[in-house]
């Protein structure tokens, strides 16, 4: 177990990562590196997510045993009564809980422990859904092949450096793009895949999409099976599938957005088809302004400056003084680290 002076420099390591606004890659080395120290695990996987629909867009893992089995690990998060899933960590408001303690220290009463976790020799699992604002922005599974499950103090203290993970994991979203002005010239791309998420055909556009996602096609696969799964899940309120939508940034800074939706109306066994295109400044704005932590007054304001409001007009429009219209401008420019509203618009457009 480690120590009571190596968690107290991991959680001051954290806590600074909350405000940093770290490319993904970059957060996800320090913060897996200072809970390596601090708790120990065996293998791992941080994933950013879309905080609308709770889809994975981009993914660290090693030594994953969900990795190996994508297909089946999505059909149980979405389709099968299992413990400890995303949507009962977000929702029921317990964010970090390990699978030895959702079954009592027997990994085979879950469906996922018995199928995927024991088969590849894990003793432990823990999960937490980092949650900001109201919103989840990421995941975080750790695993242990080895040595004792998880204990009070392990949770304990990921419990103290949660806040701060969710807030850099939500940083990482409004991080500053590494190329800005990257190419666009690619049309939708389309791949159609069975209702299990197995690929079937795509077109070039598509494959160049997935290329320039991650040169990794592991990342790539996790999508698509997660919105394939999502598109297909049953619903008590549902006869027929739905869509799932996914917004993510390349590694060259541009936005995709990522829609799947069935081929046909019938839910059973039917091809999905999963489109591919650059991202409308419409569908990237609100969630950049929630990554930049705006509040709900800031927001309406900051949609009427894309609009290309001034604060006379804005004041106006939402029943308040001109005075109060131009300190929340002045609290948004501040936020984005803006000066102008050129700077605003490209900032929350996704073209900075």
């Amino acid at each position: 177990m480690a120590s009571s002076y190596t968690r107290d420099r991991a959680r001051r390591a954290i806590e600074r990562l909350g405000g940093a606004r770290l490319d993904w890659p970059e957060f996800s080395d320090q913060v897996l590196g200072q809970l390596q120290r601090s708790v120990g695990f065996d293998g791992w996987c941080l994933a950013q997510i879309d905080p609308a629909t709770l889809l994975p867009g981009r993914a660290v893992t090693q030594d994953s045993p969900a990795a190996a089995c994508q297909e089946r690990f999505w059909q149980i998060e979405y389709h099968l009564r299992d413990v400890n899933k995303l949507t009962s960590l977000v929702s029921r408001g317990r964010p970090v809980r390990t699978l030895s303690a959702a079954t009592n220290g027997d990994l085979a009463r879950s469906r996922r422990g018995r199928e995927i976790m024991r088969p590849a020799g894990v003793t432990d699992e823990l999960r937490a859904a980092l949650t900001a604002g109201g919103y989840c922005w990421g995941t975080l599974t750790l695993y242990r092949a080895s040595g004792l499950p998880y204990t009070d103090e392990d949770i304990s203290h990921l419990m103290q450096v949660l806040d701060a993970a969710a807030a850099g994991a939500r940083g990482t979203w409004a991080a500053p793009n590494p190329a800005p002005g990257a190419s666009t010239d690619d049309g939708p791309g389309t791949i159609i895949v069975t209702a299990a998420g197995t690929p079937l055909s795509a077109t070039p556009e598509a494959r160049r999409w997935l290329a320039r996602l991650s040169p990794d096609p592991r990342a790539s696969q996790a999508i698509i099976y997660a919105a394939s799964s999502l598109v297909t899940a049953p619903a008590a309120s549902q006869k027929t599938a739905t869509a799932a939508r996914v917004r993510v940034r390349t590694g060259d800074g541009l936005w995709l957005d990522i829609h799947a939706s069935p081929l046909a109306a019938a839910r059973s066994g039917g091809d999905i088809a999963i489109t591919i295109q650059a991202a409308a400044a419409a569908r990237i704005s609100p969630l950049l302004m929630r990554a930049y932590a705006l509040s709900a007054r800031e927001r309406q304001i900051a949609e009427l400056m894309l609009d290309g409001r001034a604060p006379a007009e804005i004041a106006q429009i939402l029943h308040i003084s001109a005075y109060t219209a131009k300190d929340h401008i002045k609290a948004i420019f501040h936020k984005t680290g803006t000066h102008s509203r050129p700077e605003l618009t490209q900032c929350l457009t996704g073209h900075r």
